[in-house]
């Protein structure tokens, strides 16, 4: 490979990574020059081919030729072989047809090289996530399948296993502020939908119901809020997750997913001592099935070999407060 393509390689590879990285703010790439600087070489790799078929060059291609970054970063497009001679080029002097032949075969290496880095960024990027959220996962997620103890107002530690209306408050307001924040996003549907059959399904049933979904459903979603990068959209995920669910680890599958293509496995149930009031409650904040695009992600089944059954199915060691909450105005109706 000519000196002009390996700098271009580097240049692309280099642009796909800042681009694509886990936790990347867009912002941040505004003012990291290196990043520029590889902006403006794609950006006349993209000028060049759109005008190799053309008679004469572009207008957009003019105004670029003559901007000030293509001043600013001269050198870097020079030793990518993609600096031209702004005099020559815009007097649009003809050339040979196998001068022009000549263009054509050079810029298709460039634009094998740029779909090649993309792809391995891409690689690299979905690896980084794979990693991040097994981190994640191993570090946030309660494995108990009861409730720790809670407090009332005061501090107070309340007996047995009752359950708050505080708790309940905070959970109904994790699950309200992720699906405001992410319904739109076509990407997330399959989570949601996922999430909310699993309520669904755990209502209809006394026994434990076990959701298991493949990581892939959080680490490659699309997302479509701008102020969240996937780092964050997978916090929230586990967040949601971990607020009145229970993280059932499942060693065969993680063994099983250990250096494959596929990523791991996860199951998780709601705690036992949740009630259906509770659930009906927090079941409320989710977007109208009609509204997600997506099959529910994963499978739904009863606990293999559970030996606990719901304990607290009709709420009797719920708050006794929690009686006197407005169910009525969270409670939608869906026709299907």
């Amino acid at each position: 490979m000519s000196p002009h393509l390996d700098n271009f390689s580097d240049h692309c590879r280099l642009y796909f990574q800042k681009s694509l990285s886990i936790g990347n703010v867009i912002s941040q790439n505004e003012h990291d020059e290196e990043y520029q600087a590889c902006e403006v070489v794609l950006e006349a790799l993209h000028h060049q081919l759109i005008n190799i078929h053309e008679e004469s060059i572009s207008h957009e291609y003019k105004e670029f030729i003559m901007s000030e970054k293509v001043k600013k970063f001269s050198n870097q497009l020079q030793s990518c072989g993609l600096l031209v001679d702004q005099e020559d080029l815009l007097l649009a002097r003809p050339t040979t047809k196998t001068a022009h032949t000549q263009d054509q075969q050079m810029l298709m290496e460039y634009s094998q090289i740029r779909d090649q880095q993309r792809r391995q960024a891409h690689k690299l990027q979905m690896e980084q996530r794979k990693t991040y959220l097994n981190k994640l996962m191993q570090a946030k997620l309660k494995t108990s399948s009861e409730l720790p103890a809670f407090t009332d107002t005061t501090g107070q530690t309340m007996e047995g296993s009752v359950l708050s209306q505080e708790f309940l408050m905070r959970v109904r307001n994790i699950v309200k502020y992720f699906c405001r924040k992410y319904k739109d996003g076509i990407g997330t549907h399959s989570f949601l939908a996922g999430v909310k059959t699993m309520i669904e399904k755990q209502l209809a049933s006394e026994e434990v119901i076990l959701w298991t979904f493949n990581g892939c459903t959080l680490s490659e979603a699309s997302i479509s809020s701008t102020d969240t990068n996937h780092e964050k959209y997978m916090d929230e995920a586990v967040e949601l997750l971990n607020s009145f669910m229970a993280f059932n680890p499942n060693e065969d599958r993680m063994e099983k997913a250990k250096g494959q293509e596929f990523e791991s496995m996860y199951s998780f149930h709601t705690h036992t001592s949740i009630s259906n009031p509770f659930l009906r409650y927090i079941l409320s904040e989710f977007p109208p099935t009609g509204d997600l695009h997506a099959r529910p992600a994963g499978s739904f089944e009863p606990m293999p070999g559970a030996t606990e059954r719901r304990n607290n199915i009709d709420g009797d060691l719920d708050e006794h407060s929690m009686s006197m909450l407005p169910w009525k105005q969270g409670l939608r109706c869906e026709i299907l």
